[in-house]
């Protein structure tokens, strides 16, 4: 199994959807069309600030 870790700064990401199909027998069989999508990040600390462990810049 891969191990997954924190690379980078933290993003967010912001979906809108809307139903395409409205007559669905179920909660599962619903179908969405993605109408826009956001993506932001920040930067959470400066060459001077302290080091986590969650906030790694890249890769080792």
């Amino acid at each position: 199994m891969r191990q997954y870790e924190a690379v980078g700064a933290p993003m967010i990401a912001l979906i809108h959807a809307t139903a395409v199909d409205e007559k669905a027998e179920s909660y599962d069989e619903r179908r969405y069309k993605v109408t826009s999508l956001q993506v932001g990040g920040i930067k959470v600390r400066t060459s001077a600030g302290p080091k986590h462990i969650w906030d790694g810049e890249k890769q080792s």
